[in-house]
């Protein structure tokens, strides 16, 4: 049996390579990409290692290369910081290189993605929310803005899926040893799906106190914990 997708609705996968993908109408999604991590911190003064290299392009790429899919959304917190140095716009550009240009790219707008627009120019085109099909995504910072409250809105009255980030959610489990480890993990609730980073940079929130104003809404149903390359269900007692 393959354990590294689980199902959660009829066409709704989870992917333990931290994606969400949608089998009709073909659309891949990651959230919390935080391409530059190191340098937006080096840009103001915090020396942290570039010793390793990114592969969130890597990454994105072998996973559209799997699914081919007609649509890809990025959901939010795209860059860690929209800073004017090379490395950043390169790497930013470079992902978006990686995919091919017939295929659709959604940039759906995080709270580090704010400038962005403005610094690599037409190289971006960033919205406040993306609905494809039977879902609407969406990053799910507080200052999203009207139109993703009404998108929420619209979401709930039409009892749609509301795909979103923010919160890098993670979950400690522990083993018969009593060895406590955390790991990343999407968290389900009632029509609502929350991604986990993408960016390998994030530690992870295994914490239920919530950024969120739409999550502090919804109660947590199971966390689907990332293990390797398994996927682990853990429902909520």
């Amino acid at each position: 049996m393959d354990h590294s997708r689980y199902e959660v609705a009829p066409g709704i996968w989870l992917d333990a390579r931290r994606a969400l993908w949608l089998a009709e109408p073909r659309v891949l999604a990651v959230a919390d990409l935080h391409i530059g991590y190191p340098w937006a911190h080096r840009h103001t003064g915090q020396l942290m290692p570039i010793t390793a290299p990114d592969d969130t392009t890597e990454r994105l790429t072998q996973l559209h290369e799997e699914y081919e899919p007609e649509q890809v959304v990025l959901v939010g917190d795209i860059v860690h910081r929209a800073v004017p140095i090379r490395p950043v716009i390169d790497e930013f550009k470079r992902l978006l290189r990686s995919l091919p240009t017939e295929i659709t790219v959604d940039l759906v707008m995080g709270n580090h993605d704010r400038g962005l627009q403005e610094l690599v120019g037409d190289s971006a085109g960033v919205k406040s929310h993306a609905t494809i099909g039977n879902c609407v995504f969406l990053h799910g910072d507080a200052g999203s803005g009207d139109a993703v409250a009404e998108a929420i809105r619209e979401a709930e009255h039409r009892d749609q899926w509301i795909i979103m980030g923010h919160e890098h959610p993670a979950v400690t489990l522990t083993d018969s040893a009593a060895t406590w480890e955390k790991y990343p993990c999407f968290l389900i609730c009632d029509r609502l799906i929350v991604l986990p980073a993408f960016s390998r940079w994030a530690a992870g929130n295994s914490r239920d106190e919530y950024l969120s104003p739409l999550l502090k809404c919804h109660s947590v149903q199971m966390r689907v914990a990332i293990l390797g390359n398994r996927l682990v269900p853990v429902r909520e007692e």
